[in-house]
């Protein structure tokens, strides 16, 4: 057996995407794993902690006005963990496995937009997301908002894009609509978002056709999904409305924040664009952002609901905070749920642009074969032609 028919057998029997997902879920596991309690716990991590040693319900217990309650699912996951010791390497590791869990979701998420390619791509800059990379290795809510959010964008793929509209899948977003209010506060844009945009394909409109295999409306699942969610966050709302009420004091300021003002907005968009592309070079955030900007475009141009998709969900929390609250201070890890979109589009945008590199080698490959066959065709008339020529001049002598 030669050594090409090997590869293609190996190539038959292997899937080469789930081999590649497994040695990215190894890396990054292998890349958070190192040193991970190497820093000791910060505030936010100690209070946390704090809170996940009163147990699974522990947090319920916590005074009305108290923000860590608005985000239950965190600490009560954490307490699972805190029977064994509060060290920092064991408190940190649900965050790592989550982290892990959102890599090998994303692929999922990409695929069911956009196909494997995409995801796979997806899959690969979210591992090397040094954004991703700093939240996956903090005892914090930010790592579970990721994979929550995931989840809930996965069942909204599959009911609007692939066209699975039963009940099971219905009753599957649900419950991740509800993982995504109990992550955070901030889990409510991620559902208005998604709420809008399912309205909005459910209602039908021209201008933006549809996402994908749509087989019906969605209005009657879409409104008891919504109000599942909200019976269910019924134990934390109380707690929504004594925050909100107190003056909702979210933030707090330090050197890596800035004061969300409508004047500010632009300030804040470069930054979170900054550490979403990488942060580490200038010219790494270009192409990113660049890329960012193809798969946008080949959206808008293509597949219009997926766009509007797209940019409400990156633009809605910016425009609701600066209207709400313009006195509060902001961090892009308050909306790290932004990540795997923007990482999306980023795999969209590169994929674009080399299937428009292929085309244009194939199209060049074939000009020059049509070239170099009518050079060599022209030749031969040539050829033809000066023998014809000769012999009628020897016809004509004689």
């Amino acid at each position: 057996m030669g050594p090409g028919r090997v590869v293609r057998e190996i190539r038959n029997k292997v899937d080469l995407y789930s081999a590649s997902l497994y040695l990215l879920l190894l890396f990054g596991f292998y890349s958070r794993v190192q040193s991970l309690d190497q820093r000791r716990l910060w505030s936010d991590e100690l209070f946390n902690v704090g809170v996940a040693k009163r147990g699974v319900f522990g947090i319920f217990g916590l005074p009305v006005q108290e923000e860590a309650a608005l985000g239950p699912l965190d600490p009560m996951l954490l307490s699972l963990f805190t029977y064994f010791g509060d060290h920092a390497f064991i408190v940190r590791f649900p965050a790592l496995l989550l982290g892990l869990v959102s890599i090998a979701l994303i692929y999922r998420v990409g695929n069911a937009f956009f196909g494997r390619g995409v995801g796979l791509t997806a899959a690969f800059l979210l591992t090397v997301s040094l954004f991703h990379y700093q939240y996956s290795r903090e005892a914090r809510f930010y790592s579970l908002f990721v994979v929550t959010t995931l989840l809930s964008l996965y069942f909204l793929a599959q009911i609007a894009v692939r066209g699975k509209s039963g009940w099971k899948w219905w009753a599957a977003y649900a419950l991740s609509a509800v993982l995504v209010s109990y992550s955070h506060l901030f889990g409510f844009f991620v559902l208005f978002s998604e709420w809008v945009f399912l309205g909005i394909v459910s209602v039908g409109v021209p201008s933006l056709g549809s996402p994908g295999r749509m087989k019906r409306r969605l209005g009657l699942p879409l409104i008891i999904s919504i109000i599942a969610v909200f019976l269910i966050y019924l134990p934390v709302l109380p707690r929504l409305v004594a925050v909100v009420n107190s003056g909702g004091e979210f933030y707090t300021l330090n050197s890596q924040q800035s004061q969300m003002r409508p004047a500010s907005l632009p300030a804040v968009v470069l930054k979170l664009s900054y550490n979403f592309s990488g942060g580490a070079r200038w010219y790494l955030s270009l192409l990113m952002n660049s890329l960012f900007g193809v798969g946008l475009a080949f959206l808008v141009t293509r597949r219009p609901s997926l766009a509007f998709l797209s940019v409400w969900w990156l633009t809605a929390p910016f425009v609701v905070l600066a209207i709400l609250q313009p006195s509060h201070f902001f961090a892009p890890r308050y909306v790290i749920f932004m990540l795997p979109l923007y990482l999306i589009l980023v795999a969209l945008g590169s994929g674009v642009l080399l299937s428009w590199g292929a085309r244009a080698v194939t199209f060049a490959g074939s000009n020059r074969r049509s070239l170099s066959g009518s050079w060599e065709q022209g030749i031969t008339v040539a050829r033809v032609r000066a023998t014809m020529e000769s012999q009628h001049r020897d016809m004509n002598y004689f």
